[in-house]
């Protein structure tokens, strides 16, 4: 099956859409590449296995929203909000997670390497032993919290 992406004008129409409702925005396997989020409300948004590479989230609301899977390669979530994020196996290599707030997220299994932690909050985040962290990066001291099988 081809890769459908949606338009820039489209997505924008559809999170408008779904901040104006009652119901978050649903886009599972959704081709979003390079899409321009600055500051949108995608709280509980449903972006399961979603590709992102290199969208611009910056000061995102994406709290309790399901990013398993997705692919974030060098997005950038700066001053995002994350808190209760389901990031399982998300791919997130080289994304700017600069003052973002990953409280109570679940990255088990995810890909932070060469991540941009500076200043993100991690209070309460969830990680295992697959969690891949930049080099040198200390989850615990950051507040993470180790998953035990």
């Amino acid at each position: 099956m081809p890769e459908r992406r949606l338009s820039q004008e489209m997505l924008y129409l559809l999170v408008n859409i779904a901040n104006q409702g009652e119901k978050p925005l649903w886009l599972p396997n959704a081709s979003l590449a390079e899409a321009y989020l600055r500051e949108a409300d995608l709280a509980g948004a449903n972006l399961l296995g979603a590709n992102l590479p290199g969208a611009n989230m910056l000061g995102a609301v994406l709290k309790m929203a399901n990013l398993e899977r997705a692919n974030l390669l060098k997005a950038n979530l700066e001053e995002a909000v994350l808190r209760g994020t389901n990031l399982r196996k998300a791919n997130l290599e080289g994304a700017n997670l600069r003052g973002a707030v990953l409280w109570d997220a679940n990255l088990e299994g995810a890909i932070l390497w060469n991540a941009n932690l500076q200043d993100a909050n991690l209070r309460g985040a969830i990680f295992d032993k697959d969690t891949i962290w930049p080099e040198g990066f200390d989850p615990e001291q950051a507040g993470a919290v180790f998953a035990e099988a």
